[in-house]
């Protein structure tokens, strides 16, 4: 056996079989298919050298290292779900109707006050402006 041959094989297929346990369920065919496409590209590579003995033990090692994973660590994970959070879609906060209350007599008192300076500037034009 050539073992140069089977560490990186069983380290590819223990990443394989971890991505198909952790993946959230509506992303499980992305990794089949992608699991598919490495099982194929074994599969070429064991047509041209011929070496299945690798391969097999390849496999029963990623397997093995993979449910000593599951037994151990794997169960205890929570289950995968998506937590990307796309900035502008977090919900605002309501506001509460005796703060809206308050901002709106707040609103109409400085749209009083304004009308008042505005109706003095306006005054003050119509007195002053036929003079000059």
């Amino acid at each position: 056996m050539n073992w140069p041959n089977i560490l990186p094989l069983t380290i590819g297929l223990v990443i394989c079989l971890i991505a198909l346990l952790r993946v959230e369920r509506q992303w499980v065919w992305a990794v089949v298919v992608l699991n598919g496409f490495v099982g194929y590209l074994i599969w070429q590579w064991v047509k041209f050298n011929g070496q299945w003995a690798e391969v097999w033990t390849s496999v029963g090692l990623a397997v093995g290292i993979v449910m000593v994973w599951w037994l151990v660590r794997g169960r205890k994970l929570p289950p995968p779900i998506s937590t990307i959070k796309v900035w502008g879609q977090d919900a605002a906060p309501k506001p509460k109707p005796a703060e809206m209350q308050a901002e709106l007599n707040q609103l109409r008192d400085e749209k009083a006050k304004l009308e008042a300076e505005l109706q003095k500037l306006k005054s003050k034009q119509n007195g002053h402006g036929d003079s000059e």
